[in-house]
């Protein structure tokens, strides 16, 4: 018997942005199994700056009307850029003057209200249409998890949670939840709770009681490199290019990892050179700028899609994860998407990060502080004179790789399906 499950996201398939892409992962290498998954969430046409991502199947995504006008202009403003940057920035000020004001109440209502009832309108009419058996939202955004509780609570059906990130205020010590009353109701009432770190796990057990429901840690994904891509190392021998793809917003401060390379270039022959892909704040530009510009050692390209990324990531030499000094129980999917590249990893976080525990036994890569230019600057020099060790791991640690491919990661979303659907 064929099952049905919907799960209800703000990024949905085939949303070209971290959700999108780890759920159209999970689309791409589904099992042939009794489930079907479908998808309800903003339309990334008006949702989203980058094009969305091909080779989804189109009959599982069902998408929202309703996008707030300052989010609309924003995505505008970014997809032109150019000559219309300064255009789209004061029609997004205008937009978001009025939200705050509460203008946009005329004739369109307050923005989580209507985008909740946007929302409960499209879940409302599929869930007449199709037969589904399993309800998830997803979080952080908890306005999704609480429709996708109206409507299994008026289908009668059962409940997934799926956090992809904690609700709350993270600190260099530990994790405070907020919206607290909100989420123990939308807790109470899953049956099913799914996290993406397992780190968060522990916390949320800690802060809500989850007895007698099926709780599980379930990572993002990765998929092979097409076999015709030719693997490829940076153009210049004498130079090593580190990566990073997305976005470096405030929460991940880089100038640690600019010094570090700073330092390097001054005490090695081999030039290190920074990439980075993606939106990064203006603080960091000008700080990487002064420390790296005159050696021409890093660089700045906008935010490209998955596959280009990806193409990307498969020329350079090492591989970045900076995670935030805040975020130790940040798991980043690009730590996992990366898996796929068989390049050396570094990974830039918080000393007490689960990224530590978990890269540690894989062995492909280093972990550094992000507090201490010294400790990144050593770890670059180690994956210089290790590379081949690191590479080599690869194959010899390829069955605990393996358990973050998507195929897997599938196969575990099933059992997580099966669990809940009939328990």
């Amino acid at each position: 018997m064929l099952r049905s499950a919907l799960f209800i996201a703000v990024q949905p398939p085939p949303t070209n942005r971290v959700m999108g892409i780890q759920y159209s992962l999970v689309l791409r290498h589904l099992p042939p199994s009794h489930w079907r998954i479908h998808f309800l969430g903003p339309d990334p046409l008006r949702n989203s700056v980058l094009p969305p991502m091909d080779g989804i199947p189109k009959g599982c995504l069902h998408f929202s009307e309703y996008v707030p006008l300052a989010r609309r202009a924003s995505v505008e403003r970014n997809r032109h850029g150019g000559v219309t940057w300064a255009y789209w920035t004061v029609i997004r000020t205008l937009f978001l003057a009025l939200e705050r004001m509460g203008l946009e109440r005329i004739g369109l209502g307050r923005i989580l209200d209507r985008t909740r009832d946007d929302l409960l309108r499209c879940a409302l009419q599929l869930t007449s249409k199709v037969s589904f058996d399993v309800i998830v939202g997803a979080i952080p955004d908890l306005v999704y998890a609480e429709v996708a509780s109206e409507i299994a609570t008026r289908r009668d059906l059962p409940l997934i949670l799926n956090y992809r990130d904690p609700v709350g205020q993270r600190t260099v010590e530990g994790f405070t939840p907020t919206a607290v009353e909100l989420q123990r109701r939308l807790i109470a009432e899953a049956r099913g709770i799914v996290f993406a770190s397992p780190l968060t796990m522990s916390r949320y057990q800690d802060a809500f009681d989850m007895r007698g429901k099926v709780v599980r840690f379930i990572s993002c994904s990765f998929e092979d490199v097409p076999l015709d891509w030719v693997v490829e190392n940076g153009e210049d021998p004498n130079e090593i290019r580190i990566l990073h793809t997305g976005d470096l917003g405030p929460w991940r401060p880089v100038d640690t990892l600019v010094d570090a390379i700073g330092i390097w270039n001054n005490r090695q022959q081999v030039r290190a050179v920074l990439q980075c892909i993606g939106f990064v704040t203006n603080k960091a530009r000008r700080h990487a700028l002064r420390v790296l510009g005159a050696h021409n050692a890093v660089r700045f390209d906008r935010p490209l899609p998955y596959t280009l990324a990806r193409r990307e990531a498969q020329r350079a030499d090492i591989l970045l994860v900076v995670i935030g000094p805040r975020h130790a129980d940040n798991v980043p999917a690009k730590f996992v998407e990366y898996l796929a590249f068989r390049k050396p990893l570094l990974v830039v976080g918080p000393r007490n990060g689960v990224v530590k525990e978990l890269l540690a036994p894989l062995g492909i890569g280093v972990y550094c502080d992000i507090s201490s230019p010294q400790s990144i600057s050593a770890g670059i020099e180690y994956i210089v004179c290790h590379r081949s060790e690191l590479v080599r791991a690869f194959s010899e640690n390829w069955r605990q790789i393996d358990s973050y491919h998507a195929r897997s990661v599938a196969r575990q979303w099933i059992t997580a399906l099966d669990e809940v659907a009939f328990s």
